[in-house]
């Protein structure tokens, strides 16, 4: 059990990277729940936002299943 109820962790994730994944793994270890809200962008496509919502959801579900 977690020392915390919930953990909120709030990105745009463009693109995931490996310090998302510790802090995501630490949050993880602390929390009971841990909630990732990905934060939005008006363009996709571009050098600066790369991904769509859609796709960046889908790499930190492949990642991390329903764990998060």
């Amino acid at each position: 059990m977690g020392k915390y109820k919930n953990c909120l962790i709030v990105g745009r994730f463009q693109t995931f990277h490996k310090g998302h994944e510790i802090m995501i793994d630490r949050a993880l270890m602390s929390s009971e729940n841990v909630h990732v809200f990905i934060g939005s962008s008006q363009l996709q496509g571009t050098l600066r936002n790369p991904f769509s919502y859609e796709t960046r959801r889908d790499i930190i579900k492949a990642v991390y299943g329903d764990a998060v």
